[in-house]
């Protein structure tokens, strides 16, 4: 069946990606966050198709062909940032989605000069750089996370190129966005998340409606 949207669900079953600080995952944290999205954007009309990346190694390196393979004109990525290794925090070899966060000192909250890993926090959107589409689509998105997680800061939109964090999901087709919209590893973003995470999906659904949209 053709799609307009993919939804891709972050990381796999056998390795689940960032742990928050209630011990939810991201693969897990996103199921939920996968289904309301996509019947949020169905009901605006357009054909939606969760994505799961196949669980095995080289799962990784096999999505973006996977994503590719339904055709749609849009694919969006859920995730979640952590501060912390992938080693420690099951992330595949190689897998940059969520991790490797730079020590910014206004993440600094105690003063300490150190980052520690409850401190990291904030709202971000991945795109490919160069793509047009992508960073007005990733605006779009980070508009509406901002507007509707109350009191979680912007990272600003990033444009990642070959080889970078979240390349080998933004390298597909449909134009790609890689969504980190909280730190897990940050209880005050975490709790924001919990709390406005209906309204998250109300509003990402209607910056995707209008973006598919203006496609056709």
């Amino acid at each position: 069946m053709a799609t307009d949207l993919a939804i891709v669900i972050g990381h796999r079953e056998s390795a689940q990606g960032a742990v928050a600080v209630d011990g939810t995952t991201e693969w897990q944290m996103h199921q939920w966050t996968a289904r309301a999205l996509e019947d949020a954007v169905e009901s605006f009309g357009w054909r939606v198709k969760t994505v799961l990346r196949d669980d095995t190694p080289q799962g990784l390196d096999a999505l973006a062909q996977k994503v590719d393979t339904y055709g749609a004109l849009a694919a969006v990525s859920l995730h979640f940032n952590s501060f912390g290794k992938p080693s420690a925090l099951g992330g595949d070899a190689g897998d940059w989605d969520g991790y490797g966060i730079p020590n910014e000192c206004d993440d600094d909250a105690d003063g300490d000069g150190d980052l520690d890993r409850h401190e990291a926090h904030g709202c971000e959107m991945l795109c490919a750089r160069g793509s047009r589409r992508g960073h007005e689509l990733a605006s779009g998105l980070q508009a509406a996370s901002l507007s509707s997680l109350r009191g979680v800061r912007s990272r600003g939109v990033k444009q990642i190129g070959r080889g970078g964090r979240g390349w080998k999901f933004l390298r597909c087709r449909p134009v790609a966005v890689l969504m980190e919209p909280f730190f897990g590893s940050n209880p005050r973003d975490l709790a924001v998340w919990y709390r406005d995470r209906e309204a998250w999906v109300r509003e990402v659904a209607i910056v995707l409606s209008n973006f598919l949209s203006g496609l056709e």
